[in-house]
């Protein structure tokens, strides 16, 4: 004899004695017996009366009381989901009471094994059930502390973006000779990126950093606290490939994880003279646009800062009354540049800030992040 399973406790229910107990005994269940006429109305504890059983037989014809009784098993919310076995007296009545909420109908003469072997495969149907709620209630809590994780991952990026943002100096600047603006959109999950302008001596130099593979909002803030400071630096005199080399340095002597990718611009020019120096890291090199013709690309940018002591190219030009340079920051920015090459001498704007909005809206509007850094003579 096949041993029944564990939820071995099936409560057989009939409109009177039944010799259904003593048959299912026989086969190792564990049987109890319940009169229709006492467990039918739910508020008299029929709910508390499944507690534990795997299969409930209910040997009845189809009379209101069974139909009651049916009803309630699939409708009261009290009672946990048994599995219904139903005993009619004629096989004509088996559509009847599947219809009323049984599971399955067999006649009352069903021979014993096969009754036996139907409420065994009733019980693997109960557990399997049971399993696979159990599963649903798991995943659900899963999804849940996930769906909170990604909104509290949601609310720290963009806390990190604001504060990284805060540290993002770059205003519409004029001088009597050269004017500066920017268009800025803070940078996606896993990526910080910022820029700083510096006067001295007669001199402006502009920084623009990107950080991508970062992974965490925490990695992510840190390292843009980190990378501000050095940003930070005694400017002075040094030229571009001289900061770079410093800031190189520095990030050689910083923890930063392997995934992280560093890439930086410095750039350099004489408010008297007009000369400018650029230094690139992992971004591409300014573009320049004339005031008659198209714009030109310049030629020189290093490896990504962080990875090995290197040195870094400087790219020298000069800035003629009337002229733009573009610097490009973001990590798309090499694969934007000749996008934003291509339209900057078409963008007719009233002034410095407009341009670089009108030039960004339509070249890098579709990117994850960006800065477009706009420099011209005064005289433009």
């Amino acid at each position: 004899m096949t041993p029944p399973p564990l939820a071995s406790i099936v409560l057989v229910v009939a409109a009177e004695r039944s010799e259904m107990p003593t048959v299912l005994a026989g086969a190792g269940f564990i049987a109890c017996h319940e009169l229709i006429s006492t467990i039918a109305p739910a508020a008299d504890g029929a709910a508390r009366r499944f507690d534990g059983v795997a299969v409930v037989l209910l040997e009845s014809s189809i009379d209101p009381a069974s139909l009651r009784f049916a009803g309630s098993m699939r409708t009261d919310t009290a009672v946990a989901p048994v599995p219904l076995l139903w005993l009619v007296p004629d096989s004509n009545d088996i559509p009847g009471a599947l219809d009323a909420g049984a599971d399955v109908a067999l006649p009352a003469d069903t021979p014993p094994g096969q009754l036996v072997a139907q409420v065994r495969s009733l019980i693997r149907v109960w557990e399997q059930s049971l399993r696979l709620g159990s599963r649903g209630v798991d995943t659900r809590t899963t999804n849940e502390r996930l769906r909170k994780v990604f909104l509290q991952a949601d609310q720290d990026a963009e806390f990190a973006r604001r504060i990284i943002a805060d540290f993002s100096r770059i205003q519409q600047h004029t001088s009597n000779e050269y004017r500066l603006a920017v268009s800025h959109r803070p940078a996606t999950h896993g990526s910080v990126d910022f820029h700083d302008a510096i006067v001295n001596d007669g001199s402006l130099t502009i920084l623009l950093v990107n950080l991508a593979g970062l992974g965490t909002v925490t990695g992510t803030l840190a390292a843009g606290f980190v990378m501000v400071n050095l940003l930070r630096l005694d400017v002075g005199n040094a030229k571009p490939t001289e900061l770079m080399l410093k800031l190189n340095q520095r990030l050689l002597a910083l923890p930063l994880p392997e995934s992280a990718v560093v890439s930086a611009t410095v750039a350099r020019i004489d408010l008297n003279t007009g000369a400018v120096a650029v230094a690139c890291a992992g971004l591409p090199a300014p573009v320049q646009v004339p005031t008659t013709g198209p714009a030109s690309v310049w030629h020189g940018s290093g490896p990504f800062l962080g990875i090995a002591e290197t040195t870094f190219p400087e790219v020298t030009g000069q800035l003629q009354p009337g002229e733009k340079l573009l610097l490009l920051g973001g990590t798309d920015a090499a694969e934007r540049r000749p996008d934003v090459r291509a339209a900057a001498s078409t963008i007719i704007a009233l002034d410095a800030q407009a341009y670089v909005e009108a030039l960004a809206e339509e070249t890098l509007s579709e990117t994850g992040g960006y800065t477009l850094v706009l420099l011209t003579s005064g005289h433009s």
